[in-house]
């Protein structure tokens, strides 16, 4: 760049302050850099670019004014002055590597016409609070606003195909993120962000891979129409994710119940891991096992089938992988009775069809068995009011009830035989 070039700062002894001379235009490489006993530096307006580690190192610089026409600050220009804290003037085009990396005291950014800033430009400026940052044609490295822990909002607008790959990572307090529609990428963006409560991906982007949210508090996630793939890898988890919301023009995905669902075929492809509450129909089958695997933080699975709805409250040690299982009536692997029993008398409230019934009539024994070790009759209700019990079998499951001392089922039965015509005198063999 033309005209003058302040190339080397000189310490005097005693001194903490410095004026660089007017109608300097670029500060040079390492000009200030370790000035250790610097605490206020004064620019003049004629600065329009700073050098590769012109400032590096100033750890008691507190005061330096940026002049309004400064174009460009180089890489590494104020690594690790810890206590600067210092307005970015609008002006300011081109941000170098690492540039503020360390500047702990910066709080605020606010720049409209960017055209790049480069990696780690930003990282551990563990006081910035809010990053506004605007240009035609914008480009961010990776890690620029990395571990920036107290960052709570970032804004970034550019009409340029923009690439946010690894711009937030370890921001644990960032609750706030707006990237352009213009976005193409966005890897790893928000590992680590565990404030962040809603996200809606950039209109510009047709696929959305969890991996870019690991470790992040993610509540709500907002899906566009033009969103064509969505990953959830094995090894992501989004634990605190309760919604996933996608627009009703979508062509291939859609939203039921905060769960994502594959709108041509039906199958469930992510039910949220963070909810609490799950609600599942029997008429879905295909892509279960997958979707509920995390569903860790389950207090409540809902159930609906033939009209009928149930409603059970889970224990803390509660299995996902067993929801598969209760969908499909499979109820071995599951150790409670406050669950199990509900669950079977369900499943014969939501009978209707004759094959239904006779596939239920295989299992009776084992209902039985089941509502006898509870020792509540009311369980039996169901049984009685459908005629599930085959007429032949009553005298063995009064017997079995008897030898439990479940005299109030044994009667219920016997009740019932006696009401379709048929006394028995099973009775007569135990002492009630």
């Amino acid at each position: 760049m033309p005209g003058k070039i302040f190339e080397h700062y000189v310490h005097v002894s005693g001194t903490n302050t410095f004026d660089v001379p007017e109608g300097t235009v670029s500060i040079g490489e390492n000009a200030f850099a370790e000035g250790e006993y610097l605490y206020t530096i004064t620019l003049p307006d004629t600065v329009r670019e700073i050098g590769k580690n012109a400032f590096a190192n100033c750890v008691r610089l507190h005061n330096i004014r940026l002049p309004e026409g400064l174009v460009g600050i180089g890489e590494g220009a104020f690594q690790g002055c810890s206590h600067l804290d210092t307005p970015l003037p609008d002006s300011v085009q081109f941000i170098g590597d690492r540039a503020f990396c360390d500047c702990w005291e910066l709080r605020n950014i606010a720049l409209s016409n960017l055209q790049s800033v480069g990696g780690q430009a930003f990282m551990r400026c563990s006081h910035l609070k809010t990053v506004s940052i605007s240009g035609d044609s914008l480009s961010i490295g990776t890690d620029a606003f990395a571990k920036c822990i107290s960052l709570r909002s970032a804004r970034i607008s550019t009409n340029a195909p923009f690439r946010a790959d690894g711009l937030f990572p370890g921001c644990s307090a960032l609750k706030e993120a707006v990237l352009p529609d213009s976005t193409v990428s966005m890897n790893c963006c928000f590992t680590g962000c565990s404030a962040l409560g809603e996200f809606t991906i950039p209109g510009s982007l047709t696929e959305f891979d969890a991996g870019n949210f690991q470790d992040s508090g993610l509540r709500v996630l907002r899906l566009h129409s033009g969103i064509e793939r969505v990953s959830f890898p094995e090894n992501v988890t989004i634990q605190r994710l309760a919604a996933i919301e996608v627009s009703p023009d979508n062509p291939d995905f859609a939203s039921v119940d905060n769960m994502l669902m594959d709108k041509k075929t039906g199958e469930l492809l992510m039910y949220p891991p963070g909810a609490e509450v799950l609600r599942l129909s029997r008429d879905i089958r295909k892509g279960l096992d997958n979707a509920v695997r995390n569903c860790n933080r389950l207090r409540k699975l809902i159930i609906t089938d033939c009209g009928k709805t149930l409603e059970l409250n889970l224990s803390r040690g509660f299995r996902p992988e067993l929801i598969p299982n209760i969908i499909s009536g499979n109820y071995t692997g599951i150790q409670s009775n406050n669950i199990r029993i509900p669950l079977l008398i369900f499943d014969l409230d939501c009978c209707g069809s004759e094959k239904a019934q006779e596939m239920l009539r295989c299992r009776i024994k084992r209902v039985m068995e089941f509502i006898i070790s509870s020792g509540n009759p009311d369980f039996l209700a169901p049984l009685l009011k459908y005629d599930i019990i085959p007429p032949e079998r009553i005298d063995e499951f009064i017997a079995m009830a008897a030898e439990n001392n479940c005299n109030e089922i044994s009667l219920a039965l016997l009740d019932h035989k006696n009401s379709d015509g048929g006394y028995s005198d099973i009775l007569s063999q135990f002492s009630l």
